[in-house]
């Protein structure tokens, strides 16, 4: 028997829903402004994808279908623009779950407010009061 792939039943009950008319074009199109990612971001969810499958939580073919769909050894914005929505949509709550699970993981986690704090002022160079070792002898 084959194990669930929870990813592609996700991405087969969006398509289905897109497939449908049940998500009006309006929320598609905001999808589409707000699915957009880094290639950064991309590498994380692969590293995410890993941890995940070494630790048990997702299965085998789930992650190795996230490391092809996310762009195999080179991920970019390109390829994940070359997904369809369905998919696109599926990962990004996948990796959402991941993440929070990931973190959650953590040693010591617990829920904090990080706050933004001012760059300091650039300090200014000391002026030398005297000469250095190598110098001694030069004239001014």
């Amino acid at each position: 028997m084959t194990p669930k792939n929870r990813l592609q039943e996700r991405i087969s009950s969006i398509q289905a829903r897109i497939d449908g008319g049940d998500i009006p074009q309006e929320k598609l199109d905001e999808l589409e402004k707000n699915l957009s990612t880094s290639t950064s971001d991309l590498i994380e969810y692969q590293n995410v994808q890993a941890l995940a499958h070494a630790s048990g939580k997702i299965s085998f073919e789930e992650a190795d279908m996230v490391f092809n769909l996310l762009g195999r050894n080179a991920p970019s914005q390109e390829k994940w623009d070359r997904l369809s929505m369905a998919e696109r949509v599926a990962l990004t709550q996948m990796m959402a779950e991941l993440l929070d699970w990931r973190v959650k993981q953590a040693p010591g986690w617990q829920a904090r407010t990080i706050t933004r704090q001012p760059f300091p002022e650039p300090r200014q160079p000391k002026k030398a009061t005297t000469k250095p070792e190598g110098l001694r002898g030069v004239r001014d």
